[in-house]
């Protein structure tokens, strides 16, 4: 069994995946942002931005979470598109210039490959991670970007580490509520292991060349502060920033100005 992505809900009520799309939709175009599909050779995702006329010497890419991936503990969803997008509202709320959000596969997308096993035990694939540095690659040279600084909410976090674990123009990563072992975590939960999915603790040495900032909310129950806090120990350049009043989802947006502060 399989359970406890950032999505379980408890709601009777589900938006339609119109729905959910049209909610980002209206996010992106109230910042004055707009929807790309980047087609890769396995998947096509769906990015958002603001092109700047400017070049960027550094880009951010914000990265979402697990988004409905389970509707209930035993129940698999049919479309993992998110309702609530986290990382799209924190990547509107980031005061730097350069900024862009990528979805996860077949999030506000479908193409053949879509299959429940990218958003359960196979969310952190090898597939998965090669074709979001794919569409990490063609947002950079559309910005004419030197550097990158990844940020990954929830499950994202494990994406933006995979992927900064293989490149060499990755100068920062942050991650939100991230998923970082994401054995630890299914040891804790009592769940399933997710079989085929890449483990960013696997990658450590790799990623302590690179800064990395780690936000974790102390009333989260999705991913307890405990479990980043062990991936951080014993790495250099390495920083845990652990909020008292906050939980895994609701609503770190509102204390993302605040927050950049720390974010070098």
């Amino acid at each position: 069994m399989g359970l406890l992505s950032t999505a379980i809900i408890g709601c009777t009520h589900i938006p339609s995946v119109d729905d959910r799309l049209a909610n980002a939709d209206n996010l992106a175009t109230k910042s004055d942002w707009h929807r790309e599909h980047i087609k890769t050779s396995y998947f096509e995702f769906v990015s958002y931005y603001k092109k700047s006329s400017s070049t960027a010497l550094l880009l951010t890419i914000y990265i979402e979470g697990d988004g409905l991936a389970w509707v209930t503990p035993r129940q698999v969803s049919m479309d993992p598109t998110p309702i609530n997008p986290v990382a799209l509202k924190l990547a509107i709320n980031d005061v730097n210039s350069h900024v862009a959000y990528l979805a996860r596969p077949c999030q506000f997308t479908k193409n053949k490959r879509c299959n429940k096993r990218y958003w359960t035990n196979k969310r952190f694939a090898e597939e998965v991670i090669s074709s979001s540095n794919d569409a990490i690659s063609t947002i950079k040279k559309d910005f004419g970007a030197k550097q990158l600084r990844l940020i990954g909410y929830s499950g994202g976090g494990a994406v933006a580490a995979l992927v900064a674990a293989r490149r060499n123009d990755v100068v920062s990563l942050v991650t939100v509520a991230g998923n970082l072992n994401h054995n630890t975590w299914t040891d804790f939960h009592k769940i399933s292991p997710l079989t085929g999915s890449l483990n960013p603790n696997d990658y450590r040495s790799k990623l302590n060349t690179i800064k990395q900032l780690h936000f974790v909310g102390a009333q989260d129950e999705v991913n307890p502060p405990f479990l980043t806090q062990d991936f951080a120990k014993g790495s250099p350049n390495t920083q845990v920033i652990v909020r008292l009043q906050q939980g895994h989802a609701c609503c770190w947006e509102n204390s993302w100005a605040e927050l950049q502060r720390y974010i070098k």
